[in-house]
């Protein structure tokens, strides 16, 4: 751009000298052409390198602050993996209880049954020896 410029300006000047025409101007002598350029270079420069810094300034704060975000999500995941592991551990354990205490339950049972089979064996004995005796007494 500056180039062009330059080129514009140079061939501007030589129409000028080549017309024969001189024009004389009271006027206060002005910057070079050139220098404007640079200044405004220059501040273009230090506008884009303020802006470039301000990014990076925000960008990095971004990522910073998302991984924070992302660390103390990954501990929460982390705590709630492990509390799901001895929950499963917990169940297992009272799963293996449960069927400990159905089989307890089904052994009692059967226990009971033996034992009232037996007790019915009994008192019918009982009762048959005491019918006896009460024949005999009569």
């Amino acid at each position: 751009m500056k180039k062009n410029h330059e080129e514009k300006v140079k061939g501007l000047q030589a129409q000028i000298a080549s017309s024969g025409l001189i024009v004389e101007v009271d006027a206060p002598k002005s910057q070079d052409l050139t220098k404007i350029m640079a200044d405004i270079w220059a501040q273009y420069d230090e506008l884009a390198q303020k802006n470039q810094e301000e990014l990076d300034k925000y960008w990095s704060q971004q990522i910073e602050e998302s991984t924070t975000v992302v660390t103390m999500q990954s501990v929460k995941v982390g705590a709630a993996e492990l509390m799901l592991m001895e929950l499963r551990c917990t169940v297992q354990s009272l799963d293996i209880d449960l069927d400990s205490m159905r089989n307890l339950k089904a052994s009692l049972e059967n226990s009971l049954s033996g034992v009232e089979a037996r007790y019915t064996l009994q008192m019918e004995q009982l009762n048959r020896i005491l019918l006896h005796l009460e024949s005999e007494l009569a």
